[in-house]
C-alpha cells in the first residue's frame, strides 16, 4: 500500500487511483508538506529569490486546482473537502508567517484571505529583491543633483575622485555616482524613511512591482492592514546589512539601469529637458 511519506520523499510508486485512500491520493497530486517547506523557505529567505525563481505559492495553487477539479469530475466529495481544507490551512499558514515576520496586524480577512495572502507573498517574498532594486534606482535618480554637488566638493579636495570611464558621459558627475554606488547605497540603507515615502518610490517607478506596492499602500491607508515595529524601509534594508554579497549583486542590477539612464544626453532628473542660456540642451551634467 502506498503512503504519503513515499510520495513526499519522491519514491517511485505504481499509481492505481482506486487503491489510494483520500489522504494519500491528495499527497500524490500535491505533496502539501513539501510545498509548505518550500513556501516557508521563500518567506524566510526572500533575497535568495531571483528573476528565474519558481513561485512556490503559484505552483501550489496550480496543483490544488488540479486536485479539486479531479475531485469534482469524479464526484468525490471527500477528496474535494480534503483538498479545500489543505488549501485553507496552507493559506492560513502563509499569512500567519508573513504577518509575524513583518509585524502586520489585519482586520477580518475571511472574505478575501486568498487574495490578501497572494498580495503579501508577492510583496514581501517574490518581490522583495525587486523592490530593493527599484527603490535604490528611484532614490538615486531623484537625488542625482545632490550626488553631483558631493562630487564637486570632493573634487576640490582630491582631483583623483573615483570615476567610471569618462567616455561614457559628457562629464564626470554621473560617472561618480556609478563608481561609488556601493558607498552611496550603504549610506542610503541607513536612512530613516517613512512607509508612505518608501512605497511612493516603488509606485512611481511604473514597473510591474509598482502595482503590487500600490495595492499594499491602499490597504495600509484604508486601515485594513497596520504595521508595528520597524518601518517597511528598515525591513527591506535589514537583510543587506550583514550580507555584502547580496547588496553587491543587487547593485549590479541597479548600476545597469542607472548606466542606461544616465547615458541619455537629454535626460533631466526633474522630468523635463533643460535649456541653458545659450539655448542648448542642458542635461544636468554641468
Amino acid at each position: 500500500m502506498y503512503n504519503e511519506e513515499d510520495i513526499i520523499e519522491g519514491r517511485d510508486i505504481d499509481v492505481d487511483d482506486t487503491a489510494l485512500d483520500i489522504k494519500t491520493k491528495m499527497a500524490y497530486n500535491i505533496s502539501p508538506e513539501v510545498f509548505k517547506i518550500r513556501i516557508l523557505s521563500q518567506i524566510n529567505e526572500p533575497l535568495e529569490i531571483g528573476p528565474f525563481s519558481v513561485n512556490q505559492l503559484q505552483q501550489f495553487d496550480e496543483k490544488i486546482e488540479i486536485s479539486k477539479r479531479e475531485a469534482q469530475e469524479e464526484g468525490n466529495g471527500e477528496l474535494l473537502n480534503y483538498a479545500t481544507q489543505i488549501e485553507l490551512d496552507t493559506y492560513n499558514n502563509i499569512l500567519t508567517n508573513i504577518c509575524e515576520k513583518y509585524q502586520l496586524d489585519l482586520m477580518d480577512t475571511s472574505a478575501y484571505q486568498k487574495d490578501l495572502t497572494k498580495l503579501l507573498f508577492n510583496f514581501f517574498v517574490m518581490g522583495f529583491r525587486t523592490i530593493i532594486e527599484e527603490f535604490f534606482f528611484a532614490y538615486i535618480m531623484e537625488n542625482r543633483k545632490e550626488y553631483h554637488r558631493e562630487y564637486i566638493e570632493l573634487k576640490k579636495e582630491d582631483n583623483n575622485v573615483s570615476l567610471m570611464p569618462k567616455k561614457m558621459f559628457k562629464e564626470g558627475k554621473d560617472s561618480y555616482i556609478l563608481a561609488n554606488i556601493l558607498n552611496i547605497a550603504t549610506t542610503i540603507s541607513q536612512l530613516d524613511i517613512e512607509d508612505d515615502n518608501f512605497l511612493n518610490y516603488i509606485i512611481e517607478t511604473d514597473s510591474d512591482i509598482s502595482i503590487i506596492a500600490n495595492s499594499f499602500k491602499r490597504l495600509l491607508n484604508d486601515g485594513e492592514i497596520s504595521k508595528s515595529g520597524n518601518t517597511l524601509f528598515a525591513e527591506f534594508m535589514a537583510p543587506l546589512h550583514n550580507r555584502m554579497d547580496y547588496l553587491i549583486n543587487i547593485l549590479n542590477t541597479v548600476s545597469d539601469k542607472l548606466l542606461d539612464r544616465l547615458k541619455s544626453d537629454n535626460y533631466d532628473p526633474y522630468g523635463k529637458t533643460l535649456m541653458n542660456d545659450g539655448g542648448d540642451v542642458d542635461n544636468g551634467n554641468e
